[in-house]
């Protein structure tokens, strides 16, 4: 029989690991970002995509999706601004949120 402080503390690890194993950072091709973006005005239960902002020359998205085992969490996905069409660069270079719309105003 295994002992119970020992069982307590594999699962205690496995639960750590898949929590720390649930965050990242993935640059993707401006094609990839804007159909990320598209999804911002369709918050639900499983999964939410947010603009978050910019910095010097990237647009970052944060997309949260429901822990399932170990597979999903918050992904931060950026792209290069000058990539993105003139309009909506220009309006993240001034802080705008372009995809900011009725269902986000609330937030």
């Amino acid at each position: 029989m295994i002992n119970r402080s020992v069982l307590t503390a594999l699962v205690l690890a496995v639960c750590c690991a898949g929590v720390v194993s649930c965050s990242s950072i993935k640059h993707v091709e401006v094609i990839e970002f804007l159909e990320l973006a598209s999804e911002t005005r369709d918050a639900n239960t499983m999964r939410s995509t947010l603009f978050i902002g910019a910095s010097g020359t990237r647009a970052y998205i944060e997309r949260w999706r429901m822990p399932v085992l170990f597979g999903s969490g918050i992904t931060v996905y950026w792209t290069s601004i000058e990539e993105l069409p003139q309009e909506l660069a220009t309006q993240i270079k001034a802080g705008i949120d372009p995809w900011k719309g009725p269902a986000r105003e609330e937030l």
